[in-house]
């Protein structure tokens, strides 16, 4: 096998947490290598923010993020990672790099809003003397060091070997694997004693419902988003308003997408149930008062017309027909009955409004409040923006050294730590390696590594 040599450094990862950490190590002393199984390095940052390249937000604490509660030091070593790396931070570092950063509704984007500018900035970071980059290479094998030995071995999947004293473990996670070019590399790390903590499922993806309401595809609506761990009685898990999107096999949007995060790991536990307010922040007093105003003075109007200045106009058809299958289904088997060939909606011109008893009016008011939708899956890996599991916090230093083995370090994705949609999954792969570079720091005090935000 050739031996290639011993480095200070080896990164195991070009994705976004990776090629960070080399903007820190370029131009020092040390010598650096970084490994990158795909042709292009960063090339999942290139789809991040849906091509606008969200890299973080105004604001960024632990509350932002995901994490197994059953791991007692979880949430003091999240905190400690961010407070090395706040968004200001973080911008006058982008800054330093080249890249121009713009505030736009609490999220942080670079100015040009184009992803490819944050993907161009940081692959250029990693383009140093003193930084060889071999790519496409995947390690295959990590040895911790052995007796008489100066540091850790890593052999590629072509043969080569080679040696560094820190190894940092940067990889993606499985989500998405046509971009993060995702290869469970478990061997690595459990080589290293390190130990996965939850295992890894779907996160931030959309999800499926038990009874998808098909003919609201493509309806986009603000609502106040509840999940609850079980029917009835349940405890609720996670809360979001926002603007949610009805698909053929269930809902979409950034509150969907969150709520898939709080419960993807405990799917087989939990029976979720899903509870959408299509009123949210307003008082129910003034939906009463609109909805029996409406009975009272367009009680000659259809259903069809019905709720006009409330719903759009798709789910105040389906509204008002759940509304019916429940208190008035002979009515509405009736009319099904004089007309099969009928669509919902040309049933629902022909009854008025006036037809119907005050108890409907109350189970609208009842829907738009409190629509329920049991919940069967989150979709998969493919469709995921991120997963959620990884390698137990507890395991790690604030520096996010291992406590297993000296000078072996993990950041980004491969911890147990998932952000809300918004850039904090960008944030904390910039957080993590902004802490191991302080963690390499404290290795090689005397090697050029420059006193500056984060790894002072």
């Amino acid at each position: 096998m050739p031996e290639t040599g011993l480095f200070d450094v080896a990164i195991i990862g070009g994705g976004a947490a990776g090629l960070f950490l080399c903007s820190y190590l370029r131009e020092t002393d040390l010598r650096v290598i970084l490994f990158e199984q795909q042709e292009i390095l960063g090339r999942k940052l290139t789809a991040t923010g849906n091509g606008r390249g969200n890299l973080s937000a105004v604001e960024v604490n632990a509350d932002h993020y995901f994490y197994d509660r059953n791991d007692p030091a979880a949430r003091g070593i999240i905190e400690k990672v961010l407070a090395g790396l706040t968004p200001n931070d973080l911008q006058r570092r982008m800054a330093d790099l080249g890249l121009a950063c713009t505030a736009i509704d609490g999220r942080i984007y670079p100015l040009s809003l184009q992803a490819l500018s944050l993907q161009l900035t940081l692959r250029d970071a990693a383009f140093s003397t003193n930084i060889v980059i071999e790519q496409p290479a995947r390690i295959v094998k990590l040895q911790a060091p052995q007796p008489g030995c100066t540091g850790y071995t890593l052999r590629t999947d072509s043969g080569a070997s080679y040696s560094a004293t820190c190894v940092v473990i940067a990889i993606g996670g499985p989500a998405d694997p046509n971009l993060s070019g995702w290869q469970n590399l478990a061997e690595l790390w459990e080589s290293a004693g390190l130990r996965m903590g939850r295992p890894f499922a779907p996160a931030l993806a959309r999800l499926k419902l038990a009874n998808p309401a098909r003919r609201l595809a493509g309806t986009r609506v603000q609502a106040a988003v509840s999940v609850y761990d079980r029917p009835l009685d349940g405890k609720i898990i996670y809360a979001e308003t926002g603007e949610i999107l009805f698909t053929e096999y269930g809902l979409s949007g950034i509150p969907i997408l969150n709520v898939a995060g709080a419960i993807s790991p405990y799917m087989t536990q939990y029976q979720p149930e899903l509870r959408l307010n299509f009123w949210p922040k307003r008082p129910e007093r003034e939906l009463e008062k609109l909805l029996h105003s409406e009975y009272v003075h367009r009680a000659e109007r259809p259903l069809t017309e019905a709720f006009a200045g409330i719903l759009p106009e798709k789910l105040r058809q389906y509204l008002c027909t759940l509304a019916l299958t429940t208190v008035a289904p002979d009515k509405l088997r009736r009319k099904e009955t004089e007309d099969e060939k009928a669509t919902k909606w040309e049933i629902l011109s022909r009854i008025k409004l006036g037809e119907l008893l005050p108890d409907f009016i109350d189970e609208v008011r009842r829907l738009i409040l409190g629509l329920t939708c049991p919940i069967i899956a989150v979709t998969d890996m493919a469709t995921a923006q991120t997963a959620i599991g990884g390698l137990k916090l507890g395991q790690f230093s604030a520096s996010l050294e291992a406590k297993t083995g000296s000078g072996l370090f993990v950041c980004g994705e491969l911890l147990d730590v998932t952000g809300l949609c918004g850039g904090y999954n960008l944030h904390w792969a910039f957080a993590s390696a902004t802490a191991v570079a302080r963690g390499i720091r404290r290795f090689f005090p005397d090697r050029g590594m420059r006193e500056e935000a984060g790894i002072a």
